[in-house]
């Protein structure tokens, strides 16, 4: 017979202490996915997916599945 076991989930729904921190990152990227070329500075990415702010100052969210190619267009060095 099999018994009952117990797991703990802990912050299961929370990310307030799990969430990475905000990337400063002064890199210039272009992200091409299979509907458009988004150009801007990564500022947020985790396992599934990375937040662009892009050139006109909108955050972006883009599934890391759906990216086709990421190029370097400038890096400013601080």
């Amino acid at each position: 017979m099999l018994k009952p076991v117990k797991v703990a989930i802990k912050n299961l729904f929370s990310r307030h202490n799990d969430s990475p921190p905000v990337l400063n990152d002064p890199t210039l990227y272009s992200i091409e996915t299979a509907q458009r070329v988004y150009k801007g500075h990564i500022i947020f990415q985790d396992d599934i997916q990375l937040k662009l702010q892009t050139e006109n100052n909108k955050p972006v969210k883009i599934l890391k599945e759906n990216i086709r190619r990421v190029s370097v267009i400038r890096t400013d060095p601080k």
